[in-house]
């Protein structure tokens, strides 16, 4: 039997990692991914400077390999449950018994933009390297880049106090504007959590600009729902994740976004022999946003599961949990913490955040690894 996992997000780290109890029960476990795990937790410390691009990447065709998986690096073109084929842009069908899906989300743009203007996406992460490099090649030219990041949620109020980071870790100046078509930033968070976070970034010289929307982004200004226009140099949208498209498999189910439609043991509604998770998957049941710690949680019910397709054993159902941890990252050495309705800003909700973060990516990188790790594997999110 072969199982095909098709990308490689949180939840089939965890898959891959204990991959070799499918491989015991008689399966062929292939890997689909372009090479490279992007941890979208550490994407707006890697824009700000404090990290490196490297410390948010894993080497997947090694981890693949230790675990004794096969992989292949390519990007999937489109899957056929008819067919049980796996079409890839460049190469032959794969055929699969078994298929799992974690293919990840990318930035949409609600609104027009122009050829040519200097445009960057919060996912995936080679876009904020892209945009560091831009924003590093203008300060060292002695000029001051216009940024516009528009969207004020969780990513772009980050990825704004970032930027501004970026500029001071070089002794330079940078102007940010943050855009929000909400009445408020962290529109869905405590109404405290927002005000504390709009005080926040306000000192830190980012102007905020609320409800007021983008209509489209021309080559050198923004043009805004009020009839107004912003100049910009460069501008970091962070309004939305859409599913992957490959995860819109014909004759199955899928949400308005595009997520697959799966049930609580994480099949497809309308096919068993398909599985996803993550941001490419829609739980029926019980929907949950679009945040890692979801994955990372439902990665051992995947595995489970997987394990009793090709053993024909009982199912498992997965439970989101309720509540769940999240930090922002502002930049300045200090974070902003969310937990069950409460917020707290300070070093050490940076120092919680920066602490599971990097444990989770050492848990993986050990594996295939010689380099001594000083930190226990393992660590989640709490519950």
């Amino acid at each position: 039997m072969r199982v095909v996992l098709g990308g490689l997000g949180h939840g089939h780290l965890h898959v891959v990692a204990h991959a070799r109890q499918l491989v015991e029960a008689g399966a062929e476990v292939v890997l689909i991914d372009d090479g490279v795990f992007r941890y979208s937790s550490l994407a707006a410390g890697i824009l700000g400077g404090q990290y490196s691009a490297e410390q948010g990447m894993l080497d997947s065709g090694a981890l693949a390999a230790v675990c004794g998986v096969r992989h292949i690096a390519a990007t999937i073109d489109h899957v056929d449950p008819a067919d049980r084929n796996v079409h890839l842009r460049d190469g032959d069908p794969l055929s699969y018994d078994v298929i799992s899906l974690n293919l990840g989300s990318t930035v949409i743009a609600p609104f027009p933009v122009a050829e040519g203007a200097s445009v960057f996406h919060a996912k995936p992460l080679s876009q904020l390297t892209a945009l560091r490099d831009a924003l590093c090649a203008m300060i060292g030219a002695r000029q001051t880049p216009r940024l516009i990041v528009v969207g004020g949620g969780h990513s772009g109020c980050e990825l704004a106090a970032n930027a501004m980071a970026l500029a001071r870790r070089h002794g330079a100046a940078i102007d940010v504007t943050l855009i929000a078509p909400e009445e408020r930033i962290l529109a869905d968070g405590p109404m405290a959590a927002s005000e504390t976070l709009s005080v926040i970034l306000d000192r830190q010289g980012i102007a905020i600009r609320t409800g007021v929307g983008c209509k489209n982004v021309g080559k050198t200004a923004l043009a805004l729902s009020d009839g107004s226009d912003l100049p910009f140099d460069h501008v970091l949208l962070a309004t939305g994740l859409k599913p992957s498209s490959a995860a819109m498999l014909p004759g199955l189910g899928f949400d308005p976004a595009g997520g697959l439609c799966v049930g609580s043991t994480l099949q497809s509604v309308d096919d068993e022999r398909v599985f996803a998770i993550g941001d490419c998957a829609h739980l029926v049941d019980d929907p949950r946003p679009n945040v890692g710690v979801f994955g990372v949680r439902a990665g051992s019910i995947l595995t489970h599961n997987l394990l009793a397709s090709v053993k024909n054993g009982a199912m498992k159902s997965y439970e989101p949990q309720k509540y769940w941890f999240a930090a922002l990252n502002l930049g300045d050495g200090t974070g902003l913490g969310l937990w069950r309705g409460h917020h707290w800003h300070g070093r050490s909700a940076l120092f919680a955040k920066d602490w599971i973060d990097k444990r989770f990516m050492e848990s993986y990188r050990r594996l295939y690894s010689r380099q001594p790790v000083r930190t226990a594997p393992g660590l989640v999110s709490p519950d």
